[in-house]
């Protein structure tokens, strides 16, 4: 077992590295291999694994390997509802990682419904005034806009805003936001 964990932060460390350097496609099977060897060390369902499903599935993500992602982040659900229990924010957290992946795979019911479960959960856990709440609510709002539901879009959006505003640690979600309200504003502005 010690040349497993020792294996094991090898390849987290440079998972670490390649990150900073950008070098994306080579990290999947060491991600492979991490998630494999976290499973004999720690198990299938413990924080660390969960941990390395959430960024192997992100990862993933931002390749546009979007079926092999779905495949993770679904395994990182069940990880964090038996880990964490469907009443943590980490739970939340999976659910939202799922969501804004099937938002990318235009899979639009089932993300809107999973954003839905998460803002309820984190409602509850953190609050509505927190800004992992306020992000979930621009995700959703691109959601609307994706599918071209601009109206509905625009009022997740001012809330996410709402909870953003005059806050200086919130700075950069405040902007991100901002800029996708704008682009609503643009698009209706197209429209007319």
């Amino acid at each position: 077992m010690p040349m497993k964990m020792e294996r094991f932060n090898e390849i987290l460390n440079k998972l670490m590295q390649m990150e900073d350097a950008e070098e994306n496609l080579e990290m999947v099977p060491l991600y492979e291999e991490a998630l494999e060897l976290s499973k004999e060390i720690y198990g299938e369902y413990n924080l660390k694994t969960l941990e390395i499903y959430n960024n192997y599935g992100g990862h993933l993500r931002n390749l546009g390997l979007y079926e092999k992602a779905e495949q993770i982040l679904r395994k990182a659900v069940i990880c964090a509802r038996t880990v964490r229990g469907k009443e943590h924010p980490d739970y939340a957290t999976t659910l939202v990682n799922l969501a804004n992946l099937l938002r990318m795979m235009k899979q639009w019911e089932e993300s809107e419904t999973l954003f839905y479960q998460a803002l309820a959960l984190y409602k509850i856990t953190i609050g509505e005034s927190h800004f992992i709440y306020a992000g979930t609510m621009n995700n959703l709002g691109l959601l609307y806009y994706e599918q071209g539901k601009l109206e509905r879009a625009k009022e997740c959006l001012e809330h996410s805003l709402h909870i953003l505003e005059g806050k200086a640690e919130y700075i950069i979600p405040y902007a991100t936001t901002l800029h996708n309200l704008v682009d609503i504003y643009k698009k209706r502005a197209i429209l007319l």
